[in-house]
C-alpha cells in the first residue's frame, strides 16, 4: 500500500470516537461555557440550520458502577451472551452485560481507543485497545492489542513505532480485509500517522505506514464506492497552520478529496449498507468557547461530489469526541449516538434535516457505545462521563429508552 503525505500543497488535510489531543486546548468546565456569551452566535455568515438545544428523549437509566474509571469500552455481542470489555489506565476486565465480573488483566498506559475486529477470521468479533501516554502513565509507549476468543487470556500485542508524543488518535477495523485494522498515532509534537496492522499468523503482526497528515484526531474505515478497496477518512482539527481550519478527507489507494465540512472536525464513522455514509462532528475552531459549534454532519458519495447535510446544530456544544451508530427502536433503523462536551445526542441516520436531535438526559457524557445488552431487539448506551467530586475519573451509566 501506498504512502501517503498530507501536506500543504496537495491537501489541507485531516476517526466513531476522536481522541482529546494534548495538543488541542482543553475545554473548560461547563458552568464556564454556560457563562461565555458566544461572541459570533449568529450561524448565517456560516451557512448553517439555527443552533438548538434537542428535546429529552425519554428513557431510562441505570448506574453501573462497574464501568467506573473506564476510558473506553466495548461489547462483543456474537459467540455468546454479550461481553463488555472495560479498559482503564493500565488494567482492562471483562464483564457480563449485567456487570458480573469476568477477567481482569494489568496492562500499560492510557486506553485511548478500542475497536471490534475480526482478527483471526472465524467471524466472531475480537477487541482491539490501543493505548499510550496519558496523565496516569507519562511514559508508556504507544501499543495495540488484540484480545481474541472473547478472551483477555489470548492477547495479541503490537508495538507502534516510537514518538515523543506516544498518543493513539484512533483504530478502525478494515471490512475489505479480514485480520486487518488501521491504527493513527502521534509520530510527532502535531503530525499523526496512519499504521495498517496486518495479522499475518498467531502473534505475528505487521506495521505498515499508510497516510501522515498534521492534527488528525480520528479516523475511520470502510468502502464508500462499492469497489472492494479500502477507504480511510481522516478527522482533523486544525489546518496546516494553527490559525488555519481542519477538514475531513477520503483516502483510497493515494488518491483524495475532501469532504464538505465547517471549519474543523473532531470525530468520524463510516456507516455501511447500500447507501455508505460518512459521518463527522465538525465546527470546531481553536476559540471553542466562542465560534466553535456542535455538528453532526452526513456525506454521501454521488458520482463525482459529495452531497452533504447538517443533521443537528447543537446550541452550547463545541464539537462532539465520539460518534457511534445504534438501534434504539429496534426497527432496524440505525440512530447516530454522539457524545462530548453535554449529554449525549442522538439523531437518525436517514434524517433529512435538523429537527430530529434527541439528548439522553442530562448528564455531561464523554462516551458512548450502543449494543443490545438484553437482547430485545433494541440497543441500550453504555455512557462515560466525570464522576461528581473525581472530574479525572470516570462514572458509567446505561440508558435505554422508554416504549418502542
Amino acid at each position: 500500500m501506498r504512502r501517503t503525505v498530507i501536506a500543504a500543497a496537495a491537501l489541507a488535510a485531516a476517526t466513531g470516537c476522536g481522541k482529546k489531543s494534548a495538543a488541542l486546548a482543553e475545554p473548560p468546565d461547563d458552568a464556564a461555557t454556560a457563562a461565555a456569551a458566544p461572541a459570533d452566535a449568529s450561524t448565517a455568515p456560516l451557512g448553517l440550520p439555527p443552533a438548538t438545544e434537542p428535546a429529552v428523549l425519554p428513557g431510562a437509566v441505570t448506574e453501573a458502577p462497574w464501568l467506573d474509571g473506564a476510558e473506553r469500552v466495548a461489547v462483543v455481542e456474537a459467540g455468546g451472551s454479550p461481553l463488555v470489555f472495560v479498559a482503564g489506565p493500565g488494567w482492562i476486565r471483562t464483564a457480563s452485560a449485567r456487570g458480573e465480573p469476568k477477567q481482569l488483566a494489568k496492562a500499560v498506559g492510557s486506553a485511548q481507543a478500542i475497536a471490534l475486529v475480526d482478527a483471526d477470521g472465524d467471524a466472531i468479533p475480537d477487541v482491539a485497545v490501543a493505548r499510550g501516554r496519558g496523565r496516569q502513565a507519562m511514559k508508556a509507549p504507544a501499543s495495540v492489542t488484540v484480545y481474541l476468543h472473547r478472551s483477555l487470556g489470548r492477547a495479541e500485542h503490537i508495538a507502534l513505532p516510537a514518538s515523543e508524543r506516544a498518543q493513539v488518535i484512533g483504530l478502525a477495523a478494515d471490512p475489505t480485509t479480514p485480520g486487518r485494522l488501521y491504527a493513527g498515532a502521534f509520530d510527532s509534537k502535531y503530525y499523526v500517522t496512519v499504521y495498517a496492522l496486518t495479522r499475518r499468523e498467531a502473534n505475528h503482526w505487521t506495521v505498515e505506514p499508510v497516510v501522515r497528515a498534521r492534527v488528525a484526531v480520528a479516523l475511520a474505515a470502510g468502502d464508500l464506492d462499492g469497489d472492494g478497496a479500502v477507504d480511510l477518512v481522516l478527522a482533523r482539527a486544525y489546518g496546516d497552520t494553527a490559525d488555519s481550519d481542519g477538514d475531513v478527507v477520503r483516502i483510497e489507494d493515494g488518491e483524495r478529496d475532501t469532504l464538505p465540512s465547517t471549519r474543523g472536525a473532531r470525530s468520524v464513522l463510516i456507516a455501511g449498507g447500500e447507501r455508505p455514509s460518512v459521518i463527522y462532528s465538525d465546527g470546531w475552531h481553536k476559540e471553542y468557547g466562542k465560534r466553535a459549534r456542535g455538528l453532526i454532519t452526513r456525506a454521501r458519495r454521488r458520482a463525482n461530489r459529495w452531497d452533504h447535510a447538517v443533521l443537528a446544530n447543537v446550541a452550547g456544544r463545541w464539537s462532539y469526541d465520539c460518534l457511534a451508530l445504534g438501534d434504539l427502536w429496534g426497527d432496524g433503523k440505525q440512530e447516530i449516538v454522539s457524545a462530548g462536551n453535554g449529554p449525549a445526542v442522538i439523531v437518525p441516520l436517514d434524517a433529512l434535516g435538523p429537527g430530529q436531535a434527541r439528548r439522553l438526559g442530562d448528564r455531561n457524557a464523554y462516551w458512548a457505545y450502543p449494543a443490545d445488552l438484553d437482547r430485545d431487539g433494541a440497543d441500550e448506551v453504555l455512557l462515560l462521563g466525570p464522576k461528581p467530586g473525581e472530574p479525572e475519573r470516570s462514572r458509567g451509566w446505561i440508558w435505554r429508552r422508554i416504549g418502542r
